[in-house]
């Protein structure tokens, strides 16, 4: 494991659950990264996070993917890249802490490009990971009324294409 992330949640399983498995509700809490489903609603994903250029320019990092299936209520995950360039493997597991929860961010990063770009691409994403939990706890501990609206400003991320068939 390259990344891992905890931080713990006054909420029970069942309502971090609600919020992490719908996955087109993202972006009505998740202000650090972006995951938005295919737009036919299967299981394939895209995932941005912001970063900048060396001039200071701003932009965002994109890849596609697809859903693992889900194991309700304990995970959920989602593999991005191509397998033996680049794969990154993100999995967010919920363990129950009483009547409380515990969120655990892994990123796993495999392929070629990990062996040259390890310390680039852990570096790139070890902020939004840890700000990503950061949202889901208050989502999930201030309840609907308190969700961060949209960020404005952001790009869209384009329907992704259709090589992972």
């Amino acid at each position: 494991m390259d990344v891992e992330r905890t931080i713990d949640i006054k909420a029970p399983v069942q309502d971090v659950w609600a919020i992490l498995s719908d996955i087109p509700g993202y972006p009505r809490w998740n202000r650090s990264m972006q995951l938005t489903l295919d737009e036919e609603g299967r299981d394939y994903v895209a995932f941005a996070v912001p970063a900048t250029t060396k001039e200071g320019k701003p932009y965002q990092w994109r890849l596609t993917g697809k859903l693992s299936p889900f194991r309700e209520p304990e995970q959920v995950s989602w593999r991005l890249g191509v397998t033996g360039f680049m794969l990154l493997i993100m999995v967010i597991d919920l363990v129950p802490q009483g009547g409380d929860t515990r969120a655990r961010f892994q990123l796993h990063l495999k392929g070629l490009m990990a062996l040259f770009g390890r310390r680039a691409l852990v570096g790139l994403l070890a902020v939004p990971i840890a700000g990503a939990l950061r949202d889901l706890k208050r989502a999930a501990e201030g309840g609907e009324g308190r969700l961060r609206p949209k960020a404005v400003g952001k790009a869209r991320i384009k329907k992704p294409r259709r090589r992972f068939r």
